[in-house]
C-alpha cells in the first residue's frame, strides 16, 4: 500500500531519517510514559527493578482502581451488548484486545468473583492501568503489552492454549482516554493542543510520527494517504494547503496548527458531513497510517479467533468504514470455512456463527456521543 509505495520511492527512508529533527520540535511536550518491563516488574507503576510492595512511583494515570465503584474512568461503548454476547461465568477467562482504561474488562470482572481477563494494549500507559487492575482484582487481570499482531506470541508466553478462552473482545481504533489525553498528550484529537505524534506506543523512538509524515510527504502522497486511510473527499485540496502552509511558515508541530489549516482550506466548501469537524478524516488518516491500524486489525482478528474455544464468543467493535470492511470480510471468511474439505485438520481455521450487526441505542448515543459510529459484530465459535 502507501508504505510500500514510499519504500520504493525512497521517501520512507527519508521520513525515518528526518524523524529526529521533528522530535526536537516536540521536545517540550513529548510523552515520557514507562515502557513495560521485561524482567522484574512493579504491578503498580509498570517499571522494572522493584516489586509492588513499597512502590512510591506515581502512576501515569494518578488513580487507584476500585472495581466496585460506580464511577467509571471512561464510558465503554455498548456494554450491555458486549456482556450479552460474552455471557461471562465463574472461572472463565477472556481476552480484551484493547484494554484502554479497562471499561469493558471491569464489567466482565464484575460478573463473577472468579472470572479472569487477559488485558492487551499496545499503549504503555494503558498497560500501567492494567497493572493497577491486576492489583485491585487480586490477580484476576493479567496485563499484556503488545499489538494485535502480537496476540499469538503473548498468549503462548502466558501459557494460554489455542481454543481455551471463553471469549474475546476486540474494540478497534483509538480509545477515549487517548482522545482525551488521559494517557499523555500525543495529538490524537484535533480539539486539544498537543504534539503531532499520534503513535499509540510513543516509547518506540524509531517509529514515525504524524509530524514526520505531514512535514515530508509531497502533495500527491498526502492526498493519497488522506483518501486511502481517511476517505477524505477533499484530500487533494487539503494536501495542497498543508504543503503550502509548511512551505510558508515552516514545519507543523502541533495538532492545532494542522486542524486550523484544514479548517481554513475547507471554508466555503460544500461538505456532506457538516456536523463533524473538517479535520476529522485528516486526523483519522494520519493515525491509522502511523499505527498501521488496518493491517494490525486484520492480523489480530485471525490470531485472536484461534484462541476462542468452541462455544465461546468473539465480539468485534468498529468505528469507521475501513475497520468495518475488514471485520465483515473476516466474518464472511469464518462462515465459509465450514464448507472446506480440510476443516478437520488440526490447524484448520475456526468457524463462527454470527449475529446481525448491532449499533448503539439512541439513549446510549445521547449519553455518549462517541458511541454514535460504533458497530458490533458478535459470533459464537462452532468449529
Amino acid at each position: 500500500m502507501l508504505q510500500r509505495l514510499w519504500q520504493r520511492s525512497g521517501l520512507w527512508a527519508h521520513v525515518q531519517a528526518s524523524s529526529a529533527i521533528f522530535k526536537r520540535n516536540l521536545h517540550g511536550t513529548q510523552n515520557t510514559l514507562h515502557a513495560p518491563a521485561t524482567k522484574q516488574i512493579c504491578q503498580l507503576c509498570g517499571q522494572q527493578g522493584h516489586v509492588s510492595k513499597g512502590c512510591t512511583t506515581p502512576t501515569t494515570t494518578n488513580f487507584h482502581v476500585d472495581l466496585r465503584k460506580e464511577r467509571l474512568l471512561h464510558i465503554p461503548v455498548m456494554v450491555k451488548e458486549v456482556l450479552a454476547a460474552l455471557n461471562p461465568k465463574a472461572h472463565e477467562v477472556f481476552l480484551d484486545c484493547t484494554f484502554g482504561f479497562g471499561g469493558h474488562a471491569r464489567e466482565i470482572l464484575l460478573q463473577s468473583d472468579s472470572t479472569r481477563v487477559l488485558a492487551l494494549d499496545r499503549d504503555p500507559a494503558a498497560y500501567n492501568v492494567a497493572c493497577e487492575f491486576a492489583v485491585a482484582s487480586g490477580g484476576r487481570v493479567q496485563p499484556l503489552h503488545g499489538r494485535f499482531s502480537d496476540v499469538a506470541r503473548l498468549l503462548e508466553a502466558a501459557g494460554v492454549a489455542p481454543g481455551s478462552l471463553a471469549g474475546v473482545i476486540l474494540d478497534a481504533g483509538v480509545s477515549s482516554p487517548q482522545l482525551d489525553d488521559s494517557l499523555g498528550p500525543r495529538g490524537f484529537s484535533f480539539q486539544r493542543m498537543g504534539p503531532l505524534d499520534m503513535r499509540m506506543d510513543s516509547s518506540d523512538s524509531a517509529s514515525v510520527t504524524a509530524a514526520d509524515i505531514v512535514n515530508t510527504a509531497d502533495e500527491a502522497q498526502l492526498a493519497h494517504l488522506l483518501k486511502a486511510y481517511g476517505e477524505e473527499p477533499h484530500a487533494k485540496r487539503i494536501a495542497e494547503a498543508v504543503v503550502a502552509t509548511r512551505r510558508q511558515f515552516g514545519p507543523f508541530a502541533t495538532t492545532t496548527q494542522l486542524a486550523t489549516t484544514v479548517e481554513l482550506c475547507l471554508q466555503g466548501v460544500n461538505r456532506k458531513q457538516k456536523s463533524t469537524h473538517p479535520a476529522t478524516r485528516t486526523f483519522q488518516a494520519l493515525r491509522v497510517f502511523v499505527n498501521d491500524e488496518l493491517n494490525e486489525l486484520e492480523a489480530g482478528l485471525h490470531a485472536a479467533a484461534r484462541y476462542v474455544r468452541v462455544g465461546g464468543a468473539f465480539v468485534i467493535i468498529t468505528f469507521h468504514s475501513l475497520e468495518a470492511r475488514i471485520a465483515h470480510r473476516f466474518k464472511r471468511s469464518s462462515r465459509q470455512r465450514r464448507h472446506r474439505h480440510n476443516d478437520q485438520a488440526p490447524d484448520a481455521a475456526p468457524v463462527f456463527e454470527w449475529q446481525e450487526e448491532q449499533t448503539p441505542s439512541r439513549r446510549e448515543v445521547a449519553a455518549n456521543a462517541r458511541a454514535r459510529s460504533a458497530a458490533l459484530l458478535a459470533g459464537i465459535r462452532v468449529g
